[in-house]
């Protein structure tokens, strides 16, 4: 069950989303273009790899990663990755509703040219989820904060690169962090005892989810970064890495293994 100070802190959190979420929505336009016209070479491009690295396929590649690590990081976070990424096409189906370059005379885009579906932002629904899950098992205050304010640049991104207004990353967030609520409080209980919170390599199970990340890295590598995603070159980085990071973790336990 979901500690009460956790519990505390959640509501605090959906409270300030929420306040902010009515503050900017009244003034929605104004405040995307007060941001989207901050633009220069270089910041298109930081803001595109955040886009990129906001990117639900890639968001659930790195929480995979997890596996040999703490495998209930991997198994939460890329169940509320999916469910939350459904989530979000039911709400957008739900409520359409236009894109900026729709509405708006003068929109600085970097990257795809989207024209509907704004509302919530997908990117910064994946970006809080995997956020909150990171900062739900990190002992760390340092890594929780790096986590949320790695979420907030996603979101933030996402009204740079000119493709939602700043009310639908907000609503992004607020649709993460409802679906996260409900799922550590009412879901996650049952399942959690259920998976190890160190990774078993001697398990075939384990071995199975092991080769299936790393060929999900394969993938993104070699077809999702150069055909899918809004930066291929981040997209291809996180690819490559986590490959190279599961090998080396694979290399390193079969090494210590025999030495035992």
């Amino acid at each position: 069950m979901i500690r009460p100070t956790a519990t505390a802190l959640m509501l605090i959190l959906l409270g300030c989303l929420l306040i902010a979420f009515v503050l900017v929505r009244s003034s929605d336009q104004r405040y995307f273009l007060l941001l989207n016209e901050l633009h220069s070479p270089v910041s298109d491009r930081l803001w595109l790899a955040f886009t990129s690295l906001g990117d639900g396929m890639v968001l659930a590649l790195l929480l995979g990663a997890f596996l040999v690590v703490n495998p209930r990081v991997s198994a939460l976070g890329v169940f509320l990755i999916v469910v939350s990424g459904i989530a979000v096409q039911i709400a957008k189906g739900s409520m359409p509703a236009s894109r900026p370059v729709e509405l708006l005379n003068s929109v600085h885009v970097v990257g795809p040219l989207l024209r509907s579906g704004s509302f919530p932002s997908g990117h910064a629904t994946s970006g809080m989820v995997a956020a909150l899950v990171v900062v739900y098992y990190s002992g760390s205050r340092l890594v929780s904060v790096s986590a949320m304010i790695f979420a907030a640049l996603v979101g933030v991104s996402r009204v740079f690169v000119g493709a939602h207004f700043p009310g639908d990353v907000l609503g992004g967030m607020i649709l993460a962090s409802c679906i996260f609520f409900f799922v550590i409080s009412i879901i996650w209980p049952r399942w959690e005892r259920h998976i190890p919170a160190r990774p078993k390599i001697e398990k075939s199970g384990f071995r199975t989810l092991l080769y299936l990340e790393f060929f999900a890295a394969l993938f993104v590598l070699s077809v999702y970064a150069p055909f899918f995603s809004d930066f291929p070159f981040v997209a291809g980085s996180v690819g490559f890495l986590v490959a190279a990071f599961l090998a080396y973790a694979w290399f390193r336990t079969g090494h210590e293994g025999s030495a035992t």
